[in-house]
């Protein structure tokens, strides 16, 4: 499952909107499924602290 789309649909979504899709989408599968994220952000700062919150699902997963 891949979920955000290309960079051109994600940098129209705020931060906090980018993350409560990766929530939804990872409460969702739950682990059933192998998923991926589009990852953007403004800076590299953003850009590693959505990884980070991808990387804790994972860890939940």
């Amino acid at each position: 499952m891949a979920a955000l789309g290309l960079a051109t649909e994600v940098a129209k979504l705020t931060e906090a909107e980018r993350r409560t899709i990766m929530d939804w989408t990872a409460e969702d599968t739950a682990g059933k499924v192998p998923l991926a994220f589009t990852i953007f952000g403004a800076s590299v700062a953003e850009q590693i602290a959505h990884v980070r919150h991808a990387e804790a699902w994972e860890r939940i997963g």
